[in-house]
């Protein structure tokens, strides 16, 4: 198996052809992870009819074979969009479709919590628009907290992952709730995820794991999340601020994100 940063380049080319009969086509433009005990494998159902070739995908985050077009569901990054690609032999046309990986996603963002911007959502398969799957839930849903913390029958947030590691987010004082997913940024700095006295440009990265009960079945899935710490939001570097705002701008415009859309950036400040 060969991964998409083999062929990744940072914005798209001008040579995708979206009206080409040699597109890849995976039966359906949202695929879900499913709970298998051995890697998760999708393959083009038109491989046969495409022939030889090679098959490329944008942005990272995909693991696909670029002979066979055979995506590694378990190894790539869920909840994002992708761009995937396919060159016939003797051509040179690039033929794509968009494929989604169902999942969650914490979009890029900058919260300035004296505006009272605590809370990080979830967004669900690559789209603002996706109905949200989980119940909602409040500052009683973190790990030890009131015999609640265990997520509940449509979801669990900060799960166990396959080694049997739980709630590896919360145990780094970042408050993932385990209902819903949801971010208390607030509650995460004064749980001093970055330290007592937090300097300008202090990170913490820390792994969500996750199951939905829709159709992935429960299968257990994981998101790496990068957190930031700035005293104001003018201290935020210029390149920062630009990068979240066009990951933004991507998403809610339901386009792929092709610099660098993992992990999602949450920046947290406490004034303008």
């Amino acid at each position: 198996m060969v991964t998409a940063s083999e062929s990744i380049i940072s914005t798209a080319p001008l040579w995708l052809n979206y009206q080409c009969a040699n597109a890849p086509d995976y039966g359906d433009s949202i695929l879900y992870l499913q709970p298998v005990k051995t890697d998760y494998i999708v393959s083009p159902v038109n491989r046969t009819a495409l022939g030889k070739g090679k098959f490329l995908s944008w942005p990272e985050g995909l693991v696909i074979d670029s002979a066979s077009g055979a995506i590694n569901f378990s190894a790539s990054e869920t909840g994002m969009r992708y761009i995937i690609g396919f060159i016939k032999q003797s051509t040179t046309d690039t033929c794509v479709s968009n494929l989604i990986l169902a999942g969650i996603t914490y979009v890029d963002s900058i919260y300035i919590l004296s505006r009272n911007d605590t809370l990080a959502v979830p967004y669900y398969n690559a789209n603002a628009s996706t109905p949200v799957v989980c119940d909602a839930s409040d500052d009683n849903d973190y790990p030890g907290t009131s015999g609640h913390g265990d997520g509940n029958d449509k979801c669990i947030f900060d799960g166990t992952d396959k080694h049997g590691n739980k709630g590896k987010a919360n145990k780094q004082n970042v408050r993932v709730r385990t209902i819903s997913g949801i971010i208390n940024l607030k509650a995460t700095l004064a749980a001093g995820a970055f330290g007592a006295s937090p300097a300008d440009g202090t990170a913490v990265a820390v792994p969500v794991v996750y199951s939905l009960s829709d159709k992935s079945k429960k299968a257990t899935q994981e998101i790496d999340v990068q957190l930031l710490y700035y005293n104001r939001k003018a201290d935020i570097p210029a390149s920062m601020v630009n990068r979240v705002n066009a990951n933004r701008a991507a998403f809610f415009q339901n386009t792929a994100i092709l610099g660098s859309p993992r992990p999602p950036i949450i920046i947290v400040t406490r004034f303008e």
